[in-house]
């Protein structure tokens, strides 16, 4: 077994889905990658999160993101303007950067834009920079991202 997944939802009031894995990306690296989303429909609330924990045995050093997405069922109006704050996003690794580069025999994967084959932005499992397992443990790496809708 290497993970564990739990899905529940009361019809038309709450939704809830996460799971926790145990992988080993390479000899001697132990990561644990665990995701949730919350979506109060009664509401229209929907949170996101993702979280890496690891440790990377060979080099002796420690690994960690965490990703939490937060989409608002109204607008924060911003004063006079008619614009409005309707998501939050924040984004923290430490020791972590996106795996841009799969392996040593294949080039580097362009960051963003149409070339033939994916790029890493588009790559699966899921479009974005948001996808925690597209990125890898790497030492002296530091991410913080930021976002709003």
């Amino acid at each position: 077994m290497s993970g564990v997944a739990v899905e529940f939802e009361v019809p038309g009031a709450v939704y809830f889905k996460g799971y926790v894995a145990m992988t080993e990306p390479a000899p001697g690296v132990t990561r644990f990658d665990g995701q949730i989303t919350l979506d109060i429909t009664a509401i229209g609330l929907q949170i996101e999160a993702q979280l890496v924990v690891g440790y990377d045995r060979v080099n002796d050093y420690a690994f960690f993101a965490i990703y939490i997405g937060v989409e608002l069922p109204a607008g924060i109006p911003l004063g006079q303007t008619g614009l409005g704050l309707f998501g939050f996003a924040g984004l923290f690794a430490l020791q972590m950067e996106p795996n841009r580069k799969p392996d040593a025999a294949q080039p580097e994967l362009p960051w963003y834009g149409i070339q033939p084959g994916p790029s890493w932005y588009h790559a699966p499992p899921r479009v974005g920079v948001a996808e925690l397992r597209k990125w890898v443990n790497r030492e002296g790496s530091l991410a913080l991202g930021a976002g709003v809708t």
